[in-house]
């Protein structure tokens, strides 16, 4: 029954293979848009200009404040990006969900 269940989710990874993937956005261009979203420029205008989608457009307005202490926060003015860090807590609990997930995969196909 479980090798089963495991052949069905390795099915589902085929229908998942066309899915398009994320490009992160430097921090520089989304400090652009800021300062020209606060110039009362259209969102539609930024986003033709800087090849970006609306809805990109919207979540650097809506995460506004975070990527403006981000910015303010990085020494050099050569980052690029923002990264987000888990806390220990979040480490630890996935890392022994993925032991003990690896222990009874090992228990039941050795």
């Amino acid at each position: 029954m479980d090798v089963e269940l495991l052949e069905i989710r390795g099915d589902n990874k085929k229908k998942h293979e066309n899915k398009a993937t994320s490009e992160s956005i430097a921090l520089e261009t989304k400090m652009q848009v800021i300062r020209r979203l606060d110039t009362d420029e259209r969102q539609s205008e930024i986003g033709a200009a800087l090849n970006l989608a609306a809805s990109t457009i919207r979540t650097i307005l809506k995460n506004k404040v975070k990527i403006l202490s981000s910015a303010t926060a990085t020494t050099t003015s050569s980052a690029t990006g923002i990264t987000r860090s888990r806390s220990n807590t979040i480490e630890e609990m996935k890392n022994d969900f993925l032991y003990g997930l690896t222990t009874k995969l090992n228990a039941i196909c050795p």
